[in-house]
């Protein structure tokens, strides 16, 4: 008799834990989906492409269906993601160039291909074309004329108002000249032209002179 009553006492507190396990479970699972339908941002978003990853809860771009207008970083929000722009820079091997535009370093507003706010550092120019620092330009010295290098050009040709008619070369700089004519004169160009002057407008007239050029040195 002792040992029913037992049993029935084990039952009936059994019966009573299930129903609480039973009740906890409802209570949480209630707790869960009003928290996933009803918070500010709804369920957790996931950002498209390789590895999702969660967004914020708080995100009120979000509605209550989950359904988000834009996805944010902190502060920096996005309303769709890039396809597939093409590169501000082009690679080749290790080179990176641009085959148009103007580069600025240090200005938003560049006007050539490559201008800088600021200084440079270069090495030592070997090439006409070469950039020469100022530190390079102050220890090469001045410019000046190599007397041992120069040329004679002499001529008598049909010339017009302000017609250059003799003229020295690349690199080399006039440093005398004569000229005759029959009504004008001849004046030095700059830098190294020997150019007709007329007294009277009209044809073409004969005009002889010679001129001498000379190296220019630039160290």
């Amino acid at each position: 008799m002792h040992s029913h009553k037992l049993k029935k006492a084990l039952i009936k507190r059994a019966t009573e834990s299930v129903g609480i396990l039973f009740t906890l479970l409802l209570v949480f699972s209630a707790i869960v989906y009003a928290y996933t339908t009803w918070a500010p941002g709804g369920p957790p978003q996931t950002a498209p492409g390789a590895g999702n990853v969660d967004l914020a809860l708080s995100d009120t771009r979000c509605d209550t269906s989950g359904t988000c207008s834009q996805i944010c970083i902190g502060s920096d929000c996005e309303t769709s993601w890039p396809t597939g722009d093409s590169p501000l820079w082009d690679t080749d091997g290790t080179d990176v160039y641009r085959d148009s535009g103007n580069v600025g370093i240090g200005t938003t507003n560049p006007g050539v291909k490559l201008e800088v706010d600021g200084n440079i550092i270069a090495d030592t120019p070997t090439a006409n074309n070469h950039v020469a620092t100022k530190g390079y330009v102050d220890a090469a010295g001045n410019p000046y004329i190599d007397w041992n290098d120069c040329n004679f050009q002499s001529s008598c040709i049909s010339a017009i108002d302000n017609e250059n008619i003799l003229s020295c070369g690349v690199g080399y700089v006039l440093v005398s000249h004569s000229c005759a004519m029959d009504d004008g004169y001849c004046e030095l160009g700059s830098p190294n032209h020997l150019r007709v002057k007329t007294n009277t407008s009209g044809n073409p007239f004969t005009v002889c002179g010679s001129i001498k050029c000379c190296k220019y040195i630039v160290p």
